[in-house]
């Protein structure tokens, strides 16, 4: 393997790295060390990338794509890519296959996220590969690259896809907060780490959030105990925050200048300005450079001239009232990593260092409030906006086996299973188990000749299957015929290096087997959050149903077998006995009618259920011994 680039593809902005003489190093660009994750179409040329691109922005809006990994790997029907596009100054539609797409007025087409970050990533990887030396700039080479933790399969895909594009074999996509944790520990490999310790990375970049809780074993293994994030949680999103208030704070300032003081006219001039590309674009640039510089001033003067309807707009803004602004969005650092902690059944107490990367983690408010809750000042000893893709080359290193010594473990987002009878959810795989990894189960039949099995597969921690995230389904086929539970099918699910989802089924009996690639698994890091508080919820609920659930197939079964008992045996059958059998067997079926009435069963009473449950139970093991003891000899 000859050199192995290590590529962050951010949000706002993108780094490749590799390994000079045992050491990761930037592969400076052009001249820069980091890439404005910027691409600017142009009619009948090669698109502009990086700076070049970025300068072109305001003049050529609707043909100027930024923060398209938000998009990547997304259906244009996902919440996600509606509040997104609310900031976008470009347009996004929906794809012929319901996927979101890029609209180039100038080009007369769509393009996809995938295209434009293959750009950026093509863009980075010629000039790296100038400044190596390689000799052969069009053959692929080998990278690793990196996306947020909480990216799903199919954005872990897109994502892949995209660094295919840009002629290079992605040998490993690993999560942006991993590959810096892998970085500080290599560049501290030879300090004393004591076993079992315990600390936090996270990640705060220009669109996402991460975090992750991590323990050393002491001898080089780094294992994810947990991860948690927010996909709306970064630099951009401080931006849009400034960019709102400017709006409405410039709509109030010209509107008052025109004498037009009512609600209305400050409005409908507030939406002028929203709908206004170009306008939006001047904006975000102002509001991105405003923020960056309160890192080491108390306050900025912003000058927009003549900026709408002939009027110029000056405000000087504090760097107290920039964090007012944008408290709220300070506020929501802390629920990832109460949650990411929980799950790893740890308090902040137990952490020994917390390690702070990406660029937004050089707001000042972010320090302070992370120090609050872990009582210990956030580690900065990695350049944030550099880290992810030098770990990245760590990680190439270690796969070219360039490097030994250091084995870091990630984890599954969400648990992985299968809907079985009654609804349930079955897991095979469970939240937080280290990746890559592969479970089986066996599974049966549940009715006489079965002669197919359909398995559907879903994501989630709900224990009704239908609650969960549907990731598809496939059938197996052609089964050998046979009394019910007689075949036994393996199923096994397998979660690779990259985050990428395998399952297979296998009839024991013949061998036959069949397999599928999730390759849908759309779920964005608040659908996530979102789907672990609704579990936690409504566990009790939960548990409810899928009692309900187990009582029913019970009862289904005990009331079929007593009724087909006093059929098969009403002439030996006292008519007391049969008479009490009867009575019950209608109770049952009573009961289990209110059990599957959609608007009756919530009022079902579980102690009910289990009580008529138990009596059928007793009866049929009754009327068992009373029929031994009845039983006519056949005559000789």
């Amino acid at each position: 393997m000859s050199h192995c680039l290590g590529f962050d593809l951010g949000t706002t902005n993108s780094c490749v790295s590799t390994m000079t003489s045992g050491m990761p190093s930037v592969i400076p660009i052009h001249g820069m060390r980091t890439v404005p994750s910027v691409v600017g179409y142009r009619a009948g040329l090669p698109p502009l990338v990086g700076s070049e691109a970025r300068r072109q922005a305001i003049a050529n809006a609707k043909n100027t794509i930024s923060s398209s990994k938000r998009l990547i790997g997304r259906r244009f029907a996902d919440a996600e890519v509606g509040r997104a596009t609310k900031h976008l100054s470009y347009d996004v539609v929906q794809g012929p296959e319901g996927e979101a797409l890029i609209r180039v007025p100038i080009l007369q087409k769509e393009v996809s996220p995938i295209e434009v970050g293959s750009e950026i990533l093509k863009y980075m990887r010629t000039d790296a590969l100038r400044q190596l030396g390689e000799v052969e700039p069009d053959k692929k080479v080998p990278a690793v690259i990196t996306c947020p933790a909480y990216f799903n399969n199919d954005q872990r895909r897109a994502t892949e896809v995209a660094g295919q594009l840009a002629q290079m074999d992605i040998v490993r996509v690993i999560s942006e907060p991993t590959a810096a944790a892998l970085l500080y520990n290599y560049m501290h490999r030879d300090d004393k780490i004591k076993e079992n310790d315990l600390f936090v990375v996270l990640d705060a970049g220009g669109g996402t959030y991460d975090v992750s809780v991590m323990e050393c074993s002491g001898d080089g293994i780094y294992t994810v105990l947990a991860t948690s994030g927010d996909g709306f949680l970064g630099g951009d999103d401080w931006d849009n925050a400034l960019v709102d208030y400017l709006v409405d704070d410039i709509a109030g300032v010209v509107s008052h200048e025109q004498r037009k003081t009512d609600k209305a006219a400050r409005a409908a001039l507030a939406e002028r300005i929203r709908q206004d590309p170009v306008l939006i674009s001047r904006l975000k640039a102002t509001a991105e450079d405003t923020k960056k510089q309160f890192t080491d001033k108390a306050a900025v003067d912003i000058l927009l001239p003549s900026f709408i309807d002939g009027f110029s707009y000056r405000k000087t803004l504090t760097r107290k009232e920039f964090e007012m602004l944008t408290s709220f969005l300070v506020n929501r650092l802390i629920g990832p990593c109460k949650q990411a902690l929980s799950d790893a059944s740890l308090t902040p107490s137990s952490i020994s260092k917390v390690l702070l990367v990406g660029g937004t983690t050089r707001s000042l408010a972010l320090r302070r409030r992370v120090k609050d809750f872990f009582k210990r000042e956030g580690l900065t000893t990695l350049n944030p906006d550099e880290s992810v893709s030098l770990g990245a080359a760590v990680q190439g290193a270690i796969l070219n086996k360039d490097v030994s010594n250091i084995l870091l473990l990630d984890v599954a987002p969400l648990s992985l299973g299968l809907e079985t009878l009654g609804g349930v959810f079955s897991p095979i795989i469970r939240r937080n188990s280290t990746i890559p990894t592969k479970k089986t189960q066996t599974f049966t039949t549940s009715e006489d000749n079965q002669r197919s099995v359909r398995i559907k597969i879903y994501q989630g921690e709900r224990e009704i299957a239908a609650q969960n995230h549907f990731l598809g389904e496939f059938e197996l086929e052609d089964l050998p015929p046979g009394p019910r539970g007689s075949l036994k099918i393996d199923i096994s699910f397998e979660v690779d290096e990259n985050g990428l989802i395998h399952v297979c089924a296998v009839d024991q009996n013949t061998g036959m087997k069949k397999s599928v690639k999730i390759t849908n698994a759309s779920l964005s890091a608040e659908a996530i959050a979102e789907m672990l508080r609704a579990a936690e919820e409504n566990k009790d609920v939960d548990r409810r149903e899928r009692e309900l659930i187990d009582y029913e197939k019970e009862l289904n079964s005990l009331v079929t077998g007593l009724s087909d008992a006093l059929t098969e045996h009403r002439n030996l059958i006292g008519g007391v006995v049969a008479e009490r059998c009867k009575k019950q067997v209608e109770v049952g079926r009573e009961l289990l009618e209110r059990i599957r009435d959609a608007s009756r069963r919530a009022l079902v009473n579980l102690s009910d259920v289990r009580a008529c449950r138990d009596r059928i139970q007793k009866l049929t093991l009754e009327l068992g011994q009373d029929l031994q003891g009845r039983r006519v000899k056949p005559r000789k």
